[in-house]
């Protein structure tokens, strides 16, 4: 068995749409990025590719390459798991968190969930949603 870990951040932007595991959320503000900011699926890909001991997704699919401008990241992870079974190795289990200020995710959980097309074999998906407020954390009056 081997295990991944990943993690990604990205600021708000007004007007940007909002992609989280392939799915489209409605929000005034989306995610800054070079890709189209799908922080859910860029950690997936993170842990998959640590896991395999094949580095980050910085590495595999740089910034400052314009072939990844604005593209999906469906794409990149479909690419990362092609990598994790040219290695020889299944995935077992996923489990991701959000934490997000806004919006309320919990109405999209399920699409999220069934918006990732890959040839799994039944794995266990957990995909799960944590507000500021809960955590004790604020944000700063009028920002996101």
């Amino acid at each position: 068995m081997r295990i991944g870990h990943g993690y990604d951040a990205h600021r708000f932007e007004a007007g940007k749409p909002l992609v989280l595991g392939g799915v489209k959320i409605s929000h005034d503000y989306g995610l800054l990025a070079h890709s189209d900011g799908d922080v859910l699926l860029h950690a997936l890909c993170d842990a998959l590719l640590g896991s395999i001991g094949e580095g980050d997704i910085g590495q595999h699919f740089p910034d400052s390459s314009d072939d990844y401008a604005n593209i999906d990241s469906r794409v990149l992870l479909r690419h990362v798991y092609a990598l994790v079974q040219q290695k020889g190795f299944k995935l077992g289990n996923t489990d991701l968190t959000i934490i997000a200020q806004a919006p309320k995710l919990s109405p999209y959980l399920n699409g999220v969930i069934y918006s990732q097309r890959f040839k799994f074999r039944r794995i266990a998906n957990k995909y799960k949603s944590n507000h500021y407020r809960r955590n004790g954390l604020r944000r700063k009056k009028g920002r996101y």
